[in-house]
């Protein structure tokens, strides 16, 4: 019905008579197709058919003694004529299409969000870089600006670059957010984890480690004593540094054969759901926890906007002990190791891979290995 109202026109007409029953019962042995027959009266009703049925309806309402009123026209040839009416306006729909594409390609927005000391700098690297509004987003290198940004200002620890449609945004973690030791008292710098260091960039302090050498957790990066050989006098320091490394994490989560997963009940309740310009709302359900399956449908006009109610049946789901399949243990065990990604990884580290293995345990339960690589902040400080 949906496509002929709107490829062939339609029309929607009030119709008068003493016997509904019998108009309709012609209409239909006449092969006019009749649609949302909506009763208004005692003897008056509304009927959608197609704008070509029109005469043919008007010569049976006059055989038995009917009025019919055109209540609206729609469809393909009511816009067709109103397109040729307006002939301007086609022109100006194509040219709003081409400018929405043309924009969808550049940034449109720069968001920078972190500490106001760093952000001043990072305004001014990106300028520098050209990087801006009506920048083109294939010309933005987030890698690239990350890099620079972490080393073009003693505040920003490290930046997070990303072009979210036409959206650029910089996310930058400030130096003061990561410190550890208070300001002033001697320390050194320690690795907090196992890594590879990937920058390196001390501002004070003597520096034990180069870039690209691989250390253990608890290892020396950069001293506090940089008291000179051969000395009496010891010279002690607040170590000041900036060291970035990639970090590798590996997580092993096992599943059973058999979980508590949501099952249906048995109880069910009819359900119904709105669409309207591709948005869609069900009607409320008692069940605290319930799926649908929907299995009717039906297009109503509403003002010119295509309104399409859905009916269907809600069925309750409780949680019970169920055998699971390879797709659903491979399902859990994925949320399993998610959950311990998002517990062990800080949320400032950018993740650059991530790789799954899985196998089948004795038991029949899966095994699954994720490994993660990441670029993060590096180091905690000691005092001395």
């Amino acid at each position: 019905m949906f496509l002929w109202k709107y490829s062939c026109g339609y029309v929607i007409i009030k119709v008068v008579c003493d016997r509904v029953e019998k108009f309709l019962n012609k209409l239909l042995l006449s092969g006019i197709s009749a649609h949302n027959v909506e009763k208004r009266g005692k003897n008056v009703f509304c009927v959608t058919l197609r704008t070509r049925d029109l005469d043919a309806v008007r010569s049976l309402a006059e055989e038995t003694a009917a009025s019919i009123r055109i209540v609206k026209r729609g469809g393909g040839p009511v816009y067709a004529a109103c397109l040729k009416a307006r002939p301007i306006l086609p022109i100006f729909m194509l040219a709003a299409v081409f400018a929405l594409l043309f924009l969808s390609r550049l940034v449109l927005a720069v968001r920078i969000a972190g500490d106001d000391g760093a952000c001043a700098p990072a305004k001014e690297l990106l300028a520098a870089e050209g990087v801006g509004v009506w920048t083109p987003v294939s010309a933005v290198q987030c890698r690239n600006l990350e890099e620079k940004l972490a080393l073009s200002s003693t505040s920003i620890a490290f930046a997070f670059v990303r072009t979210d449609g036409v959206i650029l945004n910089v996310e930058l973690v400030s130096a003061n957010e990561t410190e550890r030791a208070g300001e002033g008292r001697a320390c050194s710098i320690y690795a907090d984890k196992d890594c590879i260091i990937r920058s390196l960039a001390v501002r004070d302090g003597r520096e034990f480690v180069a870039v690209g050498e691989a250390v253990k957790k608890g290892q020396l990066l950069v001293s506090g004593d940089i008291t000179p050989e051969g000395s009496d006098d010891t010279l002690l320091i607040h170590s000041d540094a900036e060291i970035i490394g990639e970090v590798a994490y590996r997580f092993t989560v096992e599943t059973k054969r058999t979980a508590f997963a949501p099952v249906r009940s048995g109880k069910t309740e009819s359900i119904v759901r709105i669409e309207l310009f591709g948005k869609a709302m069900d009607s409320s359900c008692s069940f605290a926890d319930y799926e649908t399956e929907f299995e009717s449908s039906v297009f109503i006009d509403a003002c010119g906007a295509p309104l399409k109610i859905i009916r269907g049946t809600a069925y309750e789901l409780i949680l019970a002990e169920t055998e699971l399949d390879g797709d659903s243990m491979l399902s859990e065990a994925a949320r399993l190791a998610e959950q311990q990604l998002k517990l062990s990884i800080p949320a400032s580290a950018r993740i650059i891979s991530k790789t799954t293995e899985s196998f089948r345990t004795e038991e029949g339960g899966l095994m699954l290995t994720v490994s993660v690589r990441t670029i993060e902040r590096i180091g905690y400080k000691r005092y001395l």
